[in-house]
């Protein structure tokens, strides 16, 4: 069992990975863990320029539009997962959240009643748009979205007891770079919430139809990773 409990790890953050299986249509979470994240060596620059290297906006403001459409089985994922989080106590009342790559803002919206406030931030303006339309008619609304990166400046010297990083790790250019800024962003003994597709283990053909895929556009490139290379990231 795992408990919001880190043990004698002080002043360091502690992380959840979630391990999606990504053959199956309703992704599962199968792995979750507290851990304390080491310290990495990769210089974490304060410069937005650096953090978004290798990010394209474009292609996910022209997928913005349908990002929010739901299905049975993603719904029922969706579901599980704020089921895990909440029977594990992993959000508190007192919790300030930062939603990295928060998209158009479903999980920030489906943990804040849970939590003290979510701020959601987005490089994709289009998907930030829509996020934020979901909380302009609620003035006393303990969310909010602004379209920055992680290393934005604007972000520095805050500290939130919880960071999420939800399907993007994969994604990232320089992920321990992302993992020292987000360190720096969190409380002592706060938490990091990654879930990530783990597509190193698959089939060597659906790494190429996917990287295919991407040569077309169709979808991002993402990194190939495992489960213990993720956890060796975030532990």
């Amino acid at each position: 069992s795992t408990t919001r409990t880190a043990g004698s790890c002080m002043n360091s953050v502690r992380a959840i990975t979630l391990i999606l299986a990504v053959s199956q249509p309703c992704r599962t979470a199968a792995f979750s863990r507290p851990s304390c994240t080491r310290a990495l060596m990769a210089s974490a620059s304060t410069s937005s320029a650096k953090g978004a290297e290798g990010f394209h906006p474009s292609f996910w403001n022209n997928i913005a539009g349908n990002y929010d459409k739901t299905s049975p089985k993603g719904d029922a994922y969706r579901d599980r997962r704020l089921e895990f989080l909440t029977s594990k106590k992993y959000l508190n009342k007192d919790d300030d959240v930062l939603d990295f790559a928060c998209a158009t803002g479903g999980f920030a919206m489906s943990i804040s009643p849970l939590v003290r406030s979510v701020l959601g931030i987005d490089l994709a303006d289009g998907m930030i748009r829509l996020a934020q339309a979901k909380v302009a008619d609620d003035p006393s609304s303990n969310v909010a979205f602004d379209d920055k990166d992680i290393f934005d400046p604007s972000l520095d010297g805050r500290r939130f007891t919880v960071v999420t990083a939800l399907n993007v790790f994969h994604l990232l250019p320089k992920p321990d770079m992302f993992v020292q800024r987000i360190h720096a962003l969190t409380a002592p003994n706060g938490l990091l919430i990654c879930e990530t597709p783990c597509m190193g283990s698959k089939p060597w053909y659906m790494r190429t139809l996917i990287s295919l895929a991407a040569m077309t556009g169709l979808v991002p490139q993402p990194d190939f990773w495992t489960k213990e290379g993720i956890e060796g990231i975030v532990a």
